[in-house]
């Protein structure tokens, strides 16, 4: 008979079957005659002995095995809710304020009581949700019209572009407005247009309370040649301080993989919203092309009174400043430790 290994299971058919093994060699010792049976007795003995040895070995082990499952199943039975020890965790940084940390917590548990409910209303868990949110996720911050007529406020979608030290460089999802670069057919830089002031003026105020605004960084916004990606050679002017700003083409090459008009790219491209699909005019010709808008960019375009744009496909081209029919994604930089974030 085999020898079984303790780390096999040991069940009654195996112990039947030993029991089994040594009935047979008893009985094969009991019919054993002539002048060689002494000596294959004593051999069919020893088997028998070892197979005596095994049986109460199994036995002995099945017992024991038996023993530890008992005591495991009483442990287990008797062993503390983890679910509830966690979500009471949660609970005590929820109420000192600590939400990424009660947040961290209730994403362990999110089917146990009312743990889902809490994290869909509790104004900071849902902040610390969004502060989870990855480059190339998006977020919600600050509210501004969206649907045809124009009389709503609904949340801005903010896609990520990138994040360092607790802030993050966001642009709207969508066109949120049309607007002209410079109200004036003349030769503007992004320091002296018409839209970096309605940005910082008239967006600003309109979509973010004062405590949202508060988030928003005032950001040293470079405008050197550099940031205009070799495209076009224009003066980009100089280096201005702003809350709102635009990308530069640089920056859209950087973050969208925009490019010329042989590289279209579909990261670049932006869909309007409602309100800004019903303040377009189509072009002759352009009817039922407003699936995709186009957007300005803070760089100039190739003479001094054209600015850049992403075009429908997302391939960067320009327009002359005054154009009316250009939509706008607004980019900021917002620190993420503030609770209106």
């Amino acid at each position: 008979m085999k020898k079984l290994e303790a780390q096999q299971t040991i069940t009654e058919s195996d112990l039947r079957a030993i029991e089994d093994h040594i009935a047979a060699l008893r009985a094969e010792a009991e019919q054993l005659r002539g002048i060689f049976a002494g000596a294959k007795r004593k051999e069919l003995e020893q088997k028998i002995d070892f197979n005596e040895r095994e049986m109460r070995r199994l036995k002995k082990l099945s017992s024991e095995t038996q023993a530890k499952l008992e005591a495991a199943k009483s442990y287990l039975s008797n062993m503390p809710d983890q679910s509830k020890i966690i979500y009471q965790i949660a609970v005590d940084y929820q109420h000192v304020g600590k939400y990424r940390n009660a947040y961290q917590y209730f994403m362990k548990i999110p089917n146990y009581k009312d743990v889902d409910t809490l994290l869909k209303t509790d104004p900071g868990l849902m902040s610390a949700s969004r502060k989870q949110v990855s480059v190339g996720g998006c977020i919600t911050f600050g509210h501004y019209p969206q649907q045809r007529t124009g009389s709503d406020r609904m949340p801005i979608e903010w896609l990520v572009l990138d994040r360092s030290e607790g802030r993050a460089l966001l642009i709207s999802r969508c066109c949120l407005d049309v607007q002209p670069y410079n109200t004036t057919h003349q030769s503007v830089t992004w320091e002296t247009c018409s839209l970096r002031n309605w940005l910082n003026g008239t967006f600003l105020n309109k979509a973010f309370s004062e405590q949202e605004q508060e988030a928003i960084l005032l950001t040293d916004v470079e405008n050197s040649s550099i940031q205009a990606g070799g495209v076009f050679r224009s003066s980009c002017g100089n280096n201005t301080r702003d809350k709102i700003f635009l990308l530069s083409t640089l920056s859209a090459m950087k973050y969208l993989n925009a490019n010329t008009n042989f590289f279209p790219s579909k990261k670049a491209e932006a869909l309007p919203t409602d309100y800004v699909r019903g303040a377009l005019k189509p072009k002759s010709g352009e009817a039922g092309k407003l699936e995709a808008s186009i957007w300005w960019l803070r760089s100039p375009g190739g003479t001094q009174n054209n600015a850049a744009i992403i075009h429908r496909d997302g391939t960067i081209r320009d327009r002359q400043v005054e154009d009316a029919s250009v939509c706008v994604r607004p980019a900021i930089w917002v620190d993420l430790d503030f609770d209106a974030i």
